[in-house]
């Protein structure tokens, strides 16, 4: 038996956009180019792992800018501070799954997009505050990356937010300086 499958991966549009295929087109990996053999299911963990691994580096440069920027505005480690973040899904169910093993340490809500038909899975820490120290948050961030990638989600965003000061910061404010 042949080890080449045919079958239809269903991707997020983000996955689609980042190996630089069009919706028709699946991702080879290599941008715009039209796949003339089947994908393999070794082709397709490829291609999930190398995407997977490129959304971890950006969250990782995120959070060490991010980092520096609330120690820049007096952030110590023992700062309390509110934490809130995103993951999203094209799949119900593996956004599902995502938020029951998140609630184990964080308030989780499950919402859907209509428009874009994507799942999204928001956490806080509310009320309750956390601290963190820079390694602390650096392996939060890539803890997240992962149990998204473990689930079919993508990790998008994060804020933290110092309410004593009235600041917060989100990784949305930075430009992650991999790929």
């Amino acid at each position: 038996m042949s080890s080449a499958y045919l079958f239809r991966i269903v991707l997020p549009s983000a996955l689609i956009a980042a190996a630089g295929c069009t919706d028709s087109d699946p991702p080879t990996g290599k941008p715009n180019n039209t796949r003339t053999k089947p994908m393999t299911q070794d082709d397709a963990q490829a291609t999930w792992d190398d995407y997977y691994g490129r959304i971890r580096a950006r969250r990782t440069s995120e959070a060490k800018q991010l980092f520096s920027a609330m120690r820049e505005n007096g952030v110590t480690d023992e700062t309390v501070l509110l934490l809130d973040f995103r993951h999203f899904s094209s799949e119900k169910g593996d956004a599902d799954n995502l938020g029951k093993q998140l609630a184990e340490n964080y308030d989780i809500r499950i919402t859907q997009d209509i428009q874009s038909n994507h799942w999204f899975v928001d956490g806080t820490t509310r009320p309750d505050g956390i601290t963190l120290t820079e390694s602390q948050c650096i392996d939060w961030v890539t803890f997240m990356a992962d149990v998204a990638q473990s689930h079919a989600c993508v990790f998008s965003t994060w804020r933290l937010t110092d309410t004593r000061n009235d600041r917060s910061w989100s990784n949305e404010s930075f430009e992650a300086d991999t790929d």
